[in-house]
């Protein structure tokens, strides 16, 4: 009698076993399939961040930029490949130098030059990725649009000074 007591004990501490590691096989595989779902969460917000992150940023700095430079005969829009390059000048220790800011193979750049020598869009700097950038003045309003990661962004800046330069 003890034998078959001893028999039923151990069967069931086998089934004990068995149903620990079931449910623990449950628990982790749950585990994977949160954890492997807020991963696909974090990817796509991370993308969309990047995304308004570099549209608001090339708003910013243009922004910037075209207040710095809101002052008398300072800023003028060129053609350049068929692409519009804002101009941005100013004097420095009797020097003129220019700041040119426009759109090259799916980046905005920047080059700061001295104004006697010509523009090449191969000598700037990259500030970030950008699709597409194009900007205009008329009547003393600077119009802009620029996309990034598929986002267009259109802004307008009213020139409190005369300083739309005639090139």
């Amino acid at each position: 009698m003890n034998n078959g007591s001893a028999t039923q004990k151990n069967k069931k501490s086998k089934l004990d076993t068995i149903f620990v590691m079931v449910v623990f096989m449950l628990f982790v595989c749950c585990l994977l399939l949160v954890t492997l779902a807020f991963a696909k969460v974090y990817k796509n917000s991370s993308e969309r961040i990047r995304g308004r992150f570099n549209n608001s940023t090339a708003v910013s700095f243009i922004m910037k930029n075209l207040r710095t430079f809101d002052k008398e005969n300072s800023i003028s829009i060129a053609t350049y490949n068929e692409k519009n390059v804002l101009c941005l000048y100013e004097t420095i220790d009797g020097n003129e130098y220019v700041t040119y800011i426009y759109h090259k193979d799916g980046m905005l750049c920047e080059l700061f030059a001295d104004s006697k020598f010509p523009f090449s869009e191969k000598d700037g700097e990259i500030l970030l990725p950008c699709e597409n950038f194009s900007i205009s003045i008329e009547d003393n309003i600077v119009s802009f649009s620029i996309t990034c990661n598929q986002k267009m962004t259109s802004q307008r800046y009213f020139l409190r000074s005369n300083a739309e330069r005639t090139v």
